[in-house]
Parts: structure tokens; C-alpha cells; sequence
């Protein structure tokens, strides 16, 4: 899919992809907090609605 030199296009110098994973990892997990805090305002206000 990706040929040879995509890795240092993509990354730089280095190429150390272990350390793309783990910043992917710490986006995604940030991602996850958000929406829990989106869904637990929403879930407000779906309550005030139904009063």
C-alpha cells in the first residue's frame, strides 16, 4: 500500500513509529473523554426537556 520512504514522508527523520502510535493513541483516548462529557451535558439537557 504505502512503498519504501512513506514512513519518513509521513513522520520525518526518525521514523520511529511507536511514538506516532502512542500520540494516536493519547488523540483517541482524549476523543473518548469528550464525548462522554458531550453525552453527560446532553443527558442534562434531555432532562430539563422533560420537565
Amino acid at each position: 500500500m504505502f512503498g519504501e520512504g512513506t514512513g519518513e514522508k509521513v513522520c520525518g527523520s526518525g521514523n520511529n513509529l511507536l511514538k506516532y502510535i502512542a500520540a494516536f493513541n493519547l488523540l483517541v483516548e482524549e476523543q473518548i473523554r469528550q464525548n462522554e462529557a458531550f453525552d453527560k451535558e446532553m443527558d442534562k439537557i434531555e432532562a430539563l426537556k422533560k420537565r
